[in-house]
């Protein structure tokens, strides 16, 4: 195999996601559930073989979430579970769902203020007498709420513990929150103490630990979940610092130039600031990289640490991955997703060429797809040879503006809306399935589609499922792929 002369390690850290702590809840019970609204125009909720498993009784219904599922009954809202038992009665004028469904943010009047939280059995948590509005903060057990314009934060037991004072309140990253009043921002904890004074003009989110604040003559300077200075640098656009205590760092050349380079929460610069341009990539998996470009339009890649891992001249860095970068020629670049080469870790040409143009996507499972077609044909009518990500020739030679794979990779979903081209094909080229792409729902295992003014799903062998006899037809479950 050709190989683009570069350096590389294999990078290993991961970012997790944040999200109401301690959120517990019923396993989502069924990727296999659709929620229906038939011709009488009530929902119900039918499983992959079409049968009835909750009756067509509701006027609105909801994905169900940790098992239950909000719902419309004579113009008011409640929870049911997935045997159809109501949690929450069907009283409220709105339910809001929070938490994964460990609570109900309710309005009882027609203004739907949404002032009231319950939990899963109906209980009143909190209530806001007068107010609006009540959110998740990221912490278990303490809420956003909205009252008179201004807001505050209240307790599980119905406390006001932070009194509506704010005109702005974020929700709490590192267990801090940033607060904004009178046009000026600091931080603040969740029982209201101030950590850092509002006299900034900016402050960012906390990310491992650390915040960065900064005022309107690009000064930023590091701060700690205790409200303590780290070191006397500054930046000019923030600091964002990973998991391994690394930031990039910015000084101003001019009104419209900077320089970056990297720098640690002890103040020690790893990477030099010399570099015209600086990006931070992230894969899939959340591992994150650092893309530098010098005066010269070398490109370096660096890891967590500050560690180069590649450096070309010969080529601009469109997109990097876990095992793969995607490169194009310099001067070429027009999509940040759009190149030449793919390449592995260790310089092997995987795919493309001088002659072609690279296109990188996903599919059900977010494993990559290679697509690869002449160097001056148009995507949305080229003829793409589709290749995984080591680089295995899938399907030849077909055209399509969107490609998805089924879960088992049996069969791909293809979109072409210049040709109206919409079917399910096999690895043989040969149609399974051709539909209108009105309403196309895209899932793992299933399609749902519209068939002369009626909606039902395929399977991915061409099997109707679920006969085409209803004005819409969606997954219950809150994770699909989205709608085409």
């Amino acid at each position: 195999m050709k190989k683009i002369l570069l350096t590389a390690v294999t990078l290993l850290m991961l970012f997790g996601a944040l999200g109401c702590a301690g959120t517990e809840g019923e396993e989502h019970f069924s990727h296999d559930w659709f929620m229906a609204l038939n011709q009488e125009n009530m929902y119900g909720y039918l499983d992959d073989s079409g049968e009835e498993m909750l009756p067509f009784i509701y006027e609105w219904a909801s994905y169900f979430n940790n098992g239950y599922a909000v719902v419309t009954v004579d113009g008011l809202d409640g929870v049911i579970d997935h045997e159809g038992n109501y949690q929450i009665e069907s009283k409220y004028t709105s339910i809001r769902p929070i938490c994964d469904s460990k609570y109900f943010v309710v309005s009882e009047d027609d203004d739907r203020s949404q002032n009231i939280l319950l939990d899963i059995s109906g209980n009143v948590l909190v209530n806001i007498v007068d107010g609006i509005y009540i959110d998740d903060t990221n912490i278990d057990g303490i809420f956003i709420f909205r009252k008179d314009g201004k807001i505050g934060i209240v307790n599980i037991d119905n406390i006001v513990v932070v009194e509506p004072i704010y005109d702005r309140m974020f929700k709490s990253q590192d267990g801090v929150f940033r607060v904004e009043k009178d046009d000026l921002y600091g931080y603040i904890d969740e029982t209201g103490e101030v950590i850092v004074e509002l006299v900034y003009d900016m402050v960012s989110d906390f990310h491992n630990g650390y915040g960065s604040v900064c005022n309107d003559n690009d000064v930023c300077r590091v701060v700690d979940t205790n409200g303590d200075f780290l070191f006397s640098e500054t930046s000019a656009t923030g600091f964002k610092f990973n998991r391994e205590g690394v930031s990039i760092i910015a000084e101003k050349v001019d009104i419209h130039h900077y320089k970056y380079g990297l720098i640690t929460t002890e103040g020690d610069i790893i990477q030099n600031i010399i570099y015209t341009k600086a990006e931070v990539e992230y894969s899939l998996d959340g591992i994150e990289y650092y893309l530098f470009y010098d005066e010269n339009d070398v490109a370096y890649v660096v890891d967590l640490l500050g560690n180069i891992l590649f450096q070309t001249d010969e080529f601009i860095v469109s997109k990097i991955y876990d095992d793969i970068i995607l490169l194009d020629d310099l001067g070429e670049r027009v999509k940040r997703n759009l190149g030449k080469y793919v390449i592995d870790y260790d310089g092997n040409v995987i795919a493309g060429s001088a002659d072609s143009q690279v296109f990188i996507s996903f599919d059900l499972e977010d494993e990559l797809l290679l697509y690869v077609a002449p160097i001056n044909s148009q995507l949305d009518t080229a003829e793409f040879d589709i290749y995984d990500s080591d680089g295995t020739l899938l399907i030849e030679s077909i055209v399509t503006g969107g490609i998805i794979f089924n879960y088992e990779h049996e069969c791909i979903y293809i979109s072409n809306q210049l040709e109206n081209d919409y079917r399910i094909i096999n690895f043989k080229g040969e149609t399974i399935i051709t539909f209108n792409s009105i309403g196309t729902g895209i899932y793992q295992d299933y399609i749902t589609t519209e068939v002369d003014g009626l909606y039902g799903v395929y399977d991915y062998k061409g099997n109707i499922v679920i006969p085409f006899e209803y004005l819409s037809v969606r997954s219950a479950n809150m994770y699909f792929y989205g709608d085409y």
